[in-house]
């Protein structure tokens, strides 16, 4: 998966002079750019706080899924 597909450079507002950047639901960092530009290069050398917010992304969608799957199981006895 490309780094690109996985994190989202998103504007903080109409001006566009603030950036963060996502993954799924989650911040990737908490950290704030000035520019598309910075926030790409910042995605290109990932640090531990995005390393984290992959993961706590991952255990939400999972969570999501067992749900999913506890509820068919239950409508299925």
């Amino acid at each position: 998966m490309n780094l690109n597909e996985l994190f989202k450079i998103r504007p903080t507002s109409e001006e566009q002079n603030d950036f963060i950047t996502t993954v799924g639901e989650h911040l990737a960092t908490e950290k704030h750019f000035k520019t598309r530009e910075e926030a790409e290069k910042y995605i290109e050398t990932p640090q531990w706080d995005m390393i984290l917010a992959v993961m706590a992304e991952m255990l939400t969608i999972h969570e999501e899924v067992k749900h999913k799957e506890d509820i068919e199981n239950t409508k299925n006895k």
